[in-house]
């Protein structure tokens, strides 16, 4: 969530003991703190002790593809189910480092969340659930006039880079039909990347921070098979 301070009382170390209060309230020994700062609070974050990771990168695309076979392997479901939940913990197996997702967390943070719409579709190959996307249509206006319209990857989740690729074409497929002009998302995973270059994705110039606060020291290691989406930032 977001830390702040009335700039009235700037210079005070306020921002440090709201920061420090927090995290002694939250952590314990299984717990790891993810963060998305803006540049304005990075410095109060480190000072409270949290750990600078490589910067999560933006993936986008404008022109898209279109599959209409493939709608076919994706249902549209309101909620997930606890039925799910086995499959959920798989597809998380694959990463080093990921949020845990179960159907109960999904449906709150997507379903249940009043005043912003997102859709949820199960990958369905052979008769089992093979993955999950979740997308929201993001609309900006200027004056009531519409500017842009994006396709948001919110999260996803699936068994194998086939299953990857599907939900990647299926999306494309969603953004011709919605005539949006940007499809985009975050993809932190290197092999993932790879796919999303394959597949004429584009890694743009802008990229988003990442902090990480924990008992383990995360500064040592690959971050190459971590996993970091859209909606493990509250803004999305």
């Amino acid at each position: 969530h977001n830390v702040m301070t009335h700039p009235e009382y700037g210079g005070r170390g306020l921002f440090t003991k709201l920061g420090e209060y927090s995290i002694n309230n939250l952590l314990n020994n299984n717990n790891i703190l993810l963060g998305i700062p803006n540049e304005n609070a990075i410095k109060g974050h480190i000072k409270v002790g949290w750990q600078e990771q490589p910067n999560i990168p933006y993936f986008s695309k404008i022109k898209f593809k279109s599959n209409k076979k493939l709608k076919n392997e994706f249902v549209k479901v309101k909620k997930l189910t606890p039925q799910d939940n086995s499959k959920l913990k798989q597809f998380s197996k694959k990463y080093d480092f990921s949020v845990l997702k179960t159907s109960d967390f999904i449906n709150w943070k997507y379903t249940d969340r009043p005043h912003t719409t997102y859709e949820i579709y199960k990958l369905i190959s052979n008769n089992s659930f093979s993955g999950y996307i979740i997308l929201k249509h993001y609309v900006e206006k200027e004056n009531t006039i519409e500017t842009t319209s994006k396709l948001h990857i919110i999260d996803y989740g699936y068994n194998n880079i086939e299953d990857f690729t599907k939900i990647l074409d299926f999306t494309e497929t969603k953004a011709n039909d919605l005539k949006v002009n940007i499809l985009d998302f975050w993809c932190y995973n290197r092999e993932e990347q790879k796919v999303l270059l394959k597949e004429n994705f584009n890694k743009d110039i802008k990229s988003s921070r990442l902090i990480t606060y924990s008992n383990i020291d995360l500064s040592y290691g690959s971050k190459d098979n971590w996993k970091i989406v859209l909606g493990d930032n509250d803004v999305y």
